[in-house]
């Protein structure tokens, strides 16, 4: 009787612990959304993606590095997310919902510094628009990268180097992303 009764304790204290529900501008998440779960039931998972070069800082011989200022989108697609309006098929969200989401993680070939991930940043925003059933997300940032490129300066000021800007998923193989 005694390990009965400890046991409905512990199954109380469980359901006193849910999750309480986050919403931002008529978009809430579900009490069961879990953020380490990737979205959608279709694998890989779609996510576009749009870097445009605003400036270029510096380019150092020494380290063969270019310091870049990027502007950043990601678009994908989570159905998870509820509308609380019939009305509302467009939002921005607040940076605490953000913080509560799935989100793309990326890596950077060869990078060494990256200022303005993670909220430190001037720019950086999300926004929600639903389309029929489906959910779609558009994620915004401002970065500045600093990152490796194989330099030449041999033929300067006439010389030519072209920088990859390599991008891809860091917790996630081609199959699932």
């Amino acid at each position: 009787m005694l390990t009965y009764v400890a046991m409905l304790l512990l199954s109380a204290s469980r359901a006193s612990g849910t999750q309480e529900i986050t919403c931002s501008n008529s978009i809430c998440l579900p009490a069961d959304y879990n953020k380490m779960d990737l979205p959608g039931l279709i694998k890989p998972i779609q996510i576009d993606t749009n870097i445009h070069l605003m400036e270029i800082y510096e380019v150092e011989e020494k380290d063969h590095t270019i310091h870049i200022s990027t502007f950043m989108t990601f678009s994908w697609q989570d159905n998870r997310l509820n509308f609380t309006s019939n009305t509302v098929t467009r939002a921005d969200v607040d940076k605490h919902f953000i913080d509560n989401i799935w989100m793309p993680d990326f890596y950077i070939y060869k990078m060494k510094e990256m200022e303005g991930f993670n909220g430190v940043t001037t720019m950086r925003g999300l926004n929600v628009h639903k389309l029929g059933d489906n959910v779609k997300l558009l994620y915004s940032m401002e970065a500045n990268v600093k990152f490796q490129c194989p330099l030449t300066f041999h033929e300067f000021p006439f010389e030519t180097n072209v920088c990859k800007f390599r991008l891809t998923s860091y917790n996630f193989p081609k199959d699932q992303i």
